[in-house]
C-alpha cells in the first residue's frame, strides 16, 4: 500500500511541475506575442496624445435642443436635463464647425414641462462655461446663446429669452 502510496504521490508531483512548467511557457509566449503586436509608445501614448495643438477658440455658443424635430446642431458638449455632461468626439478631435470656426459649441437638452435649464444643467452649464473661459481666454462679450434653428414656439422663445437673462445675471453673455 505505501508503494502504490508513493507513486501517486510522484505522479502527482510530477503533474504539478509540467503545469508550473508549462503556465511559466505559456505566459512567457504571450508576453512575447503582445511585445510584437504593441504599438510604438504603448497604446496609453496614443490616448493621451496631445500632437494635436488646441484650435484658437475665439467664442462660446449655447445652443437650446429644439423640441420639434428639426436637426441637432453641431456640438462640442452636450448637457442633459439631469445635469450629466458629455464630450463629443468633435471635441475630443478638436473639429472646428465649417460654419463658425474658432467657436465652442455647447449644447443643453430640452427637457419636456420645463422652461429654462434645470438647476442642474445651469450649475454645468456655468462650469463649463467659466472653465472654458479660463483655458481658452474668452471674455464673456464673446458668449452667446444661439436660438433653436427651427421656428420657435412660445415656450421655446420663453425658455431662450429666461436662459439669455441667466447667463447675462451670471456675468457670462454680454
Amino acid at each position: 500500500m505505501s508503494a502504490s502510496r508513493d507513486k501517486n504521490h510522484n505522479r502527482l508531483t510530477a503533474t504539478l511541475i509540467a503545469l508550473a512548467a508549462s503556465m511559466v511557457v505559456g505566459a512567457g509566449l504571450l508576453n512575447w506575442v503582445h511585445d510584437l503586436t504593441a504599438l510604438p509608445g504603448g497604446a496609453r501614448a496614443l490616448l493621451t496624445s496631445t500632437a494635436l495643438p488646441d484650435p484658437d477658440w475665439q467664442l462660446i455658443e449655447i445652443h437650446t435642443e429644439a423640441r420639434s424635430s428639426g436637426p441637432v446642431p453641431f456640438h462640442h458638449f452636450y448637457i442633459g436635463p439631469d445635469g450629466d455632461e458629455h464630450d463629443t468626439l468633435a471635441w475630443r478631435q478638436k473639429l472646428q464647425d465649417e460654419n463658425s470656426s474658432r467657436s465652442i459649441h455647447i449644447l443643453m437638452a430640452d427637457q419636456p414641462g420645463v422652461i429654462g435649464p434645470t438647476r442642474k444643467q445651469w450649475e454645468t452649464l456655468v462650469s463649463r462655461v467659466r472653465t472654458l473661459q479660463t483655458r481658452f481666454g474668452i471674455p464673456a462679450m464673446r458668449i452667446a446663446l444661439r436660438p433653436p434653428q427651427s421656428p420657435a414656439s412660445p415656450d421655446e422663445r420663453t425658455e431662450f429669452e429666461q436662459t439669455e437673462r441667466m447667463l447675462q445675471t451670471a456675468g457670462l453673455a454680454g
